[in-house]
């Protein structure tokens, strides 16, 4: 059976930024990839980029031969900085008898040392932890981060991690030195990825 993954860029990026490319190259061969530029990506809200990663999700149950499952337990998901906003919010919408096959968040955040206004929202809008956690009950959330973070390090990483635990049950990747995940080439997301979908 395929294993259907969809991946959500960063801030400002595209499908093609960053390690995306060369993620894509190193997954298994019955991995469907679904990527794709997310709309006004310099500028992301949450009423177009989680509808947008929702719509992705049921137009491919919808295709006539789809070898994704209702219950999404075939489901795998890699969100990115504001990506991982995004996966969190779309999995907190999901029935409660869903349960997804994983998810990998890199550059995680619910806190940053300096906001600006279009961010707010994003930091300031809750949704349901509770859902999140029990949709990921069964393969719970991987969280990637980095010591020198240039967004999150320092007091707003220490408070993310706890967010991250708090909220998702999520098991905490330290990366040290790897900043924002913006390399072209990022291993340690690579290796978690691959053991997610090996599982």
């Amino acid at each position: 059976m395929s294993k259907h993954l969809f991946i959500v860029h960063r801030w400002a990026g595209s499908a093609d930024a960053d390690w995306y490319p060369c993620l894509q190259s190193k997954l298994p061969s019955d991995v469907v990839v679904h990527i794709s530029d997310y709309p006004e990506a310099k500028l992301p809200v949450i009423e177009k980029w989680v509808p947008y990663l929702s719509e992705q999700v049921s137009n491919e149950l919808k295709k006539v031969g789809t070898t994704l499952k209702e219950d999404l337990s075939n489901a795998y998901f890699i969100g990115h900085s504001v990506g991982t906003q995004t996966v969190g919010r779309y999995l907190a919408t999901l029935p409660e008898n869903t349960h997804v096959g994983g998810a990998v968040l890199v550059g995680a955040w619910f806190t940053v040392n300096e906001s600006w206004e279009s961010l707010n929202p994003w930091l300031n809008t809750p949704f349901d932890y509770d859902r999140v956690k029990q949709v990921t009950k069964e393969h719970p959330i991987v969280a990637i981060v980095s010591d020198n973070d240039r967004f999150t390090n320092g007091e707003a990483m220490t408070k993310n991690i706890e967010l991250l635990k708090e909220r998702y049950n999520a098991e905490i990747i330290m990366r040290p030195g790897e900043n924002h995940f913006n390399e072209k080439e990022e291993p340690g997301v690579v290796e978690q990825v691959l053991a997610m979908l090996s599982k």
